[in-house]
């Protein structure tokens, strides 16, 4: 009867361990799976604004000689971009400076803004990567 009841202990015992090898198992793919689909959101979102940027900056360029802005470039820029191209914008838009001096140099800070925005994902995916 003893014997039996050993048996029956170690059944179950080896069940448990089963069963938690598994919810291990299970715990950590879930996390690497979480990992693979950040990445691949910051991957999509990368090239999204950068489809964005490809659409917005030439209408912008063209803004600085025609003194006016296609309203949905403008609403774009306000609205879907980080908030370090956004301020940039709305620097290079501010009427009170109209030289070309500044414009250029207002479009050239637009233009590293946006860069930068497209780094700091980068480093954001690379982040991930290495973690």
């Amino acid at each position: 009867m003893q014997e039996a009841l050993f048996g029956l202990v170690g059944v179950v015992l080896g069940g448990m361990i089963g069963i938690v090898g598994q919810l291990v198992s299970i715990h950590l793919e879930n996390k690497k799976w979480k990992k693979e689909k950040l990445i691949e959101d910051l991957r999509i979102k990368k090239h999204n604004l950068e489809n964005k940027y490809a659409e917005a900056l030439p209408e912008v360029r063209k803004s600085l000689d025609a003194e006016y802005i296609n309203a949905e470039v403008a609403l774009d820029m306000i609205h879907y971009f980080p908030e370090n191209v956004q301020d940039a914008f709305r620097t290079l838009m501010n009427p009170l400076e109209h030289n070309t001096g500044t414009k250029r140099s207002n479009y050239f800070k637009l233009i590293s803004e946006v860069k930068k925005s497209l780094n700091n994902i980068d480093a954001e995916i690379k982040e991930k990567i290495e973690n």
